[in-house]
């Protein structure tokens, strides 16, 4: 049975890293945390958090050491992020001895950063691999709840009874990884965003230069008349101006006002930073990128505020 999280400490949640060890220390340091025996800390204040600690950026190792000292120190919390996710896949084979996560061209791409970070270092990455299975997939505290990209009542309860340690077990990752599946669902939502398609022949480009006929869309939102653009979390400008098709929206649950404060990372947003509304939260403003690395200075508001951002500009 998971119990929730009591809120002894004020909390400073950051968003996605991405490899930029040098922009993290900035924005902890910028918090007022000191590094001491080892460990970044603050004598009231706690760090969560939200995943996506490694790949684009220079030195994911680097940051991956900052964080986990930290973890262990108990002076900041975190979940998994949907990159920790692929590269526990992407180093794991099913039964017939295939890679969970394929080594295409296009996910080499996007690992090769770390890769190359983590060259002749084998034992040191297999470390942070076992690690990665050891991350919640979603915090809940007495006052808010943490996930990397969609909170989905329906697949955290489902991740509850069904997985209780709340983390990348053999089993969850084995079944996440094949189509179909709830556990795939699951993982897929969680970590990566509920998507909608597209109507036939449309597509937009993303921000890699991938056409798509899909788009992750607010989860948080009741739908009614919208657009596809208006629903989009992210791209609006490219994303289709033209009715949202209801069937694929069917079984969408909104995250209601009355809920908790919600915060998550993951979907490459940018310029001023700004709530979603005043108990959801995104952190991920394209550090990915080199943009900036966000963070929010939570103190146990129930309703949220765009005076408690924080902003970092990304160090190269």
């Amino acid at each position: 049975m998971l119990k929730l999280i009591k809120n002894s400490n004020f909390y400073d949640i950051i968003g996605d890293i991405h490899g930029y060890s040098k922009t993290l220390v900035l924005m902890i340091e910028k918090l007022g945390y000191t590094m001491k025996n080892g460990f970044y800390a603050h004598p009231k204040r706690k760090i969560i958090f939200v995943g996506d600690f490694i790949d684009r950026g220079e030195n994911p190792l680097e940051v991956l050491k900052i964080v986990k000292a930290m973890i262990d120190n108990n002076a900041a919390y975190t979940v998994i992020g949907n990159h920790e996710y692929n590269a526990i896949a992407f180093n794991t084979k099913n039964e017939k001895g295939e890679f969970l996560r394929e080594h295409s061209a296009k996910n080499i791409k996007q690992v090769q950063k770390t890769l190359d970070n983590f060259k002749n270092k084998d034992a040191e990455w297999l470390e942070y691999l076992t690690w990665f299975k050891t991350l919640p997939i979603f915090l809940e505290f007495e006052n808010f709840n943490v996930i990397h990209a969609c909170w989905d009542f329906n697949h955290i309860n489902y991740i509850k009874k069904y997985f209780s340690e709340n983390k990348i077990t053999d089993e969850l990752l084995q079944k996440s990884s094949i189509k179909g599946t709830p556990e795939y669902e699951a993982i897929e939502i969680l970590l990566k965003g509920k998507e909608a398609t597209l109507p036939k022949d449309v597509k937009y480009i993303d921000k890699d230069g991938h056409p798509r006929n899909s788009v992750r869309y607010k989860w948080w939102i009741k739908l009614n008349t919208e657009t596809y653009r208006t629903v989009a979390v992210n791209y609006e400008e490219q994303v289709p101006n033209v009715k949202v098709n209801p069937e694929y929206f069917k079984g969408h649950t909104p995250y209601l006002e009355n809920q908790k404060p919600v915060f998550f990372g993951h979907y490459w947003k940018t310029g001023k930073p700004e709530i979603q509304t005043e108990n959801v939260c995104c952190l991920d403003y394209s550090l990915a990128k080199c943009k900036q690395l966000v963070a929010y200075r939570y103190d146990g508001e129930k309703k949220l505020s765009n005076s408690k951002f924080v902003s970092v500009n990304c160090i190269d």
